[in-house]
């Protein structure tokens, strides 16, 4: 069991894993329903949520306006209270970028990110900075993960969920 004093942090992906797209921001309904259903385990009740989204590139007027609608939309789809969804870890490509510099000393342009690491390798390169902000527990939900793959480290355990399989 996780400790309480740490929190668990559920990060969701967008594009193919809540919504279509940007372009078409439609939630996918299936996936939704997976995610809600996941969601209602005991375990989760008092989780933090966040965005991991490599489609967001820096928080641009246009970014920011279709995601604040489907984070409203969200929140009512998952019966999730808007104090649970944490700016902190919401977060676009240029600040994901600023802390792997910042927590690892490594250095990458936002575009060459996604070709230089996988999700499931970038998150355990930047662990360091969930222990900072008090999270014990990480679970990813995306469609392109490996699924049920779990990272353990001393300070963090980081969980992949992909949408499809779950």
């Amino acid at each position: 069991m996780y400790n309480k004093i740490m929190d668990t942090l559920i990060l969701f992906d967008l594009e193919e894993t809540v919504i279509e797209s940007f372009e078409q921001p439609f939630f996918i309904m299936p996936n939704i329903r997976k995610i809600k259903n996941f969601l209602s385990h005991d375990e989760f009740r008092d989780a933090r949520f966040g965005v991991m989204s490599w489609a967001i590139w820096n928080w641009s007027r246009t970014e920011s306006e279709v995601f604040d609608g489907i984070s409203i939309a969200l929140q009512e789809e998952l019966d999730i209270h808007s104090n649970r969804f944490d700016g902190m870890f919401t977060l676009s490509m240029d600040q994901w970028v600023s802390i792997l510099w910042k927590t690892c000393g490594v250095k990458v342009d936002r575009d060459e990110l996604p070709h230089i690491f996988n999700k499931e390798d970038f998150l355990f390169k930047i662990r360091k900075f969930f222990a900072e902000h008090k999270i014990a527990r990480v679970v990813l939900i995306d469609d392109a993960v490996e699924h049920n793959l779990t990272i353990t480290s001393p300070s963090v355990t980081i969980e992949f969920r992909n949408i499809e399989d779950m």
